[in-house]
């Protein structure tokens, strides 16, 4: 198995939606989907994912150092020790490979890092009783999906999980 397509489309944020931080109106993100050589269904498997992390899109730093870094990399590198799935680990260093730490393409991780107590920003939305930007970020994935002919059923999953604890009140 290897990635023999990588893609990545910058979309806006829905809505004006704010968090316990910042507004969102102005933000956009980088939808990312990984594409591979295996065929199930008659279709090829695809891994989607989205950044917000500084809450802008990150194609030129994707498109420029890191799918290039993934294209280059040995296809068994990528996989698990029994080759049956993408180690996401194993993608992620070899993505992040020569990248300076806390540098241009992972600040946030870096100040994240000197943070040990910090919360994401959808679980302080939550523990105050607000509604979450969950479907503004997370829900843009099965929305583009959906343009595009194809599902992403794990981050629905996700929107509903988080739904449902707003909807309790529940503190996570």
């Amino acid at each position: 198995m290897c990635i023999v397509e990588t893609k990545e489309r910058t979309v806006s944020l829905d809505g004006a939606v704010a968090n316990a931080v910042v507004s969102f109106a102005d933000h956009t993100v980088s939808l990312v989907a990984l594409v591979s050589d295996e065929v199930r269904y008659g279709r090829p498997v695809a891994g989607l994912g989205f950044n917000s992390i500084g809450r802008y899109a990150q194609r030129g730093i994707l498109c420029e150092r890191m799918f290039p870094r993934l294209h280059s990399a040995d296809p068994s590198s990528l996989l698990s020790e029994d080759g049956g799935f993408f180690d996401a680990a194993a993608v992620a260093t070899a993505a992040m490979r020569n990248e300076k730490p806390g540098g241009h393409g992972d600040r946030a991780g870096a100040l994240a890092a000197r943070m040990p107590d910090a919360k994401p920003s959808v679980l302080l939305d939550i523990e105050a009783g607000r509604i979450s930007e969950v479907d503004v970020i997370n829900g843009a994935i099965p929305r583009e999906a959906a343009k595009a002919g194809v599902s992403a059923p794990v981050n629905m999953t996700l929107n509903r999980l988080v739904r449902a604890l707003e909807r309790r009140g529940t503190h996570a």
